[in-house]
């Protein structure tokens, strides 16, 4: 009965150590996502920044807004 009870404390622990290794995993793919994600932003902002500079807009850093008819 003893050794039941030591064995089902330890499926405990584990349970709870594979709990924090998924958690961990999923901390560390948000991550990566969102160094992607920053970086796809990075290059849109650069290439609507580049656009404004060719258009010859002073305030180059601000978006381009559409001249409206």
């Amino acid at each position: 009965m003893l050794a039941l009870m030591i064995l089902a404390a330890e499926t405990v622990d584990a349970a709870e150590e594979g709990k924090k290794v998924i958690t961990g995993m999923l901390v560390v793919g948000l991550i990566f996502a969102g160094v992607v994600v920053l970086g796809e932003l990075s290059k849109a902002w650069r290439y609507r920044r580049k656009r404004a500079r060719r258009a010859g807009d002073v305030n180059a850093w601000r978006p381009v807004r559409q001249q409206r008819p």
